[in-house]
């Protein structure tokens, strides 16, 4: 196969990412332990507000976009699935750079070496706000409905 068709087809694959992470409103991440560099999506820059060509993300940087009171949790997520070397699951909210709340998940598998070392973890990262929402909306129909005595 030439190089260039191999090419060629490496950047559809890749239109055809970047346009489930837009249409799904999510992104994936990457955190090379190796060389402490995080890696973000078009996708996350976009959930989190900020310029893919102003912004580098770091991993406290990143996690300083969670509500402060959730910043220790995150970090003991991440933290206990590089000890276990195991993936981990998790939704939170994050603060924006134009200030709005955003509820997100986070799904996370570690990345080990031939000698077992944990060498990166990747991850998904999708805003679930409208679930959320939308959810919650259930919950409070739910409640009303339950609460109203309807004649029989």
């Amino acid at each position: 196969m030439h190089c260039w068709l191999l090419i060629s087809q490496l950047k559809k694959q890749n239109r055809y990412l970047h346009l489930a992470e837009r249409l799904s409103n999510s992104g994936h991440w990457r955190l090379d332990l190796i060389k402490n560099k995080l890696h973000w999506s078009k996708g996350i820059y976009a959930i989190h507000g900020v310029n893919r060509k102003n912004y580098r993300p770091t991993l406290e940087s990143a996690i300083a976009y969670y509500l402060e009171s959730e910043q220790a949790r995150i970090r003991k997520v991440i933290e206990q699935a590089m000890a276990d070397k195991r993936g981990f699951h998790f939704k939170s909210t994050i603060v924006n750079a134009k200030g709005k709340r955003v509820k997100v998940e986070t799904l996370g598998e570690v990345e080990l070496d031939e000698q077992q070392q944990v060498t990166g973890i990747f991850g998904v990262f999708k805003d679930i706000s409208k679930n959320e929402e939308m959810l919650e909306k259930l919950k409070l129909l739910a409640k009303v409905h339950y609460t109203i005595k309807v004649p029989i």
